[in-house]
């Protein structure tokens, strides 16, 4: 089990009387946001593939005293996105912020030895996921009178890593996708910007880094010299999410302890 900190309520922002979307949201990093994002007064649709715990984590945050309700969604069909972000405005009114954290990975291999349809799933669910969440999203932010989207890209959006083409393209992608929406939304008082997650303790890094020799070089990489948890990238999340962040926008925000400084 992923070691949580002691009290969530230590990570919260301010959002009281907001109304989160949050795709990607039943493990890891979207699971920590989930609880960080009701923690801090947000009303959330907890949007993921995996019911079983989506529906887990609904109840821990009600059993909290939060408000949440989850949505089975694939972020490759704009059909089940859609529907996720109508699910909040028939619940909660409306929606004013968005987050677009579903991502996946591929083993790693030469470029030339990776597969058409691995490829293009990585591309469907990471980067062409988030172009759906907000496309279907920035239209009901906008009756609300603005609001905030943070999509997730990782430090594969910034710099290669061997073996991971698809990865890096789809990450790199975020990165151009939301600097233009952000240019295409500042009118309407839409924030778009995009955190740079590094090494975190998911069950998509431990998949990656299984080598303990291999692990350990990599996390040496990092000048503060371990790796992070989910709730440290949830937490930023929900700042960039709240009003203590209103003149932030087209922003890349890297939280990898150092690792990209070199």
């Amino acid at each position: 089990m992923l070691e949580q900190p002691v009290n969530w309520g230590k990570m919260k922002a301010q959002l009281e009387g907001k109304v989160a979307v949050l795709f990607g949201a039943s493990v890891g990093i979207g699971a920590a946001t989930g609880r960080i994002l009701a923690e801090s007064g947000a009303k959330v649709v907890l949007a993921s593939r995996n019911e079983e715990s989506l529906n887990s984590l609904v109840k821990e945050i009600r059993s909290a005293g939060g408000t949440a309700v989850a949505a089975k969604t694939d972020v490759q069909s704009y059909e089940e996105v859609s529907a996720a972000v109508q699910m909040a405005v028939d619940c909660f009114g409306g929606v004013d912020i968005i987050v677009n954290n579903a991502g996946i990975n591929i083993a790693p291999q030469p470029v030339e030895l990776q597969e058409d349809a691995e490829f293009d799933r990585v591309i469907n669910v990471n980067l062409k996921g988030v172009w759906y969440g907000m496309k279907a999203g920035i239209p009901e932010i906008r009756k609300r009178g603005g609001g905030a989207i943070v999509n997730v890209s990782s430090v594969g959006g910034l710099v290669g890593a061997p073996g991971l083409t698809p990865y890096c393209a789809s990450k790199h992608g975020v990165i151009g996708l939301s600097k233009a929406a952000a240019l295409d939304c500042a009118s309407s008082g839409i924030r778009v910007n995009v955190i740079a997650p590094g090494a975190v303790d998911t069950a998509m890094f431990n998949d990656w880094q299984k080598d303990e020799e291999q692990r350990a070089n990599f996390i040496s990489l990092h000048p503060l010299g371990r790796v992070g948890k989910p709730y440290e990238i949830g937490a930023a999340i929900a700042w960039l999410a709240s009003d203590a962040a209103a003149y932030i926008t087209g922003a890349i925000l890297p939280i990898d302890g150092g690792y990209i400084i070199p």
